[in-house]
């Protein structure tokens, strides 16, 4: 036996920063992509929201934007840790 113990809060926070980085750091990276590809096909003046155009500069559009794929992004890769998660949990 070993005379050391873990703290099981800190056991917690080690597994949700992992799993925070398993679902950020891939999402970032597909961001990355996706804004590139689709702001190089799309202009950002071209943009409009219900008809009406959008009142950012480029670079707004720009941040908006990969932000927004980083969500989404973010948002999947999260879902597929949850469902991953209780199938894990399934094996005992």
């Amino acid at each position: 036996m070993s005379g050391a113990t873990r703290d099981p809060g800190a056991d917690l926070h080690e597994r949700r920063m992992h799993a925070a980085m398993r679902v950020l750091w891939p999402s970032f990276l597909v961001a990355t992509v996706a804004e590139g590809l689709f702001f190089s096909v799309i202009d950002p003046e071209d943009l409009s929201l219900f008809g009406q155009p959008l009142e950012l500069s480029r670079l707004g559009a720009y941040t908006l934007g990969f932000f927004a794929f980083w969500a989404i992004t973010a948002a999947s890769s999260t879902f597929t840790c949850l469902l991953e998660g209780r199938r894990g949990g399934d094996h005992g």
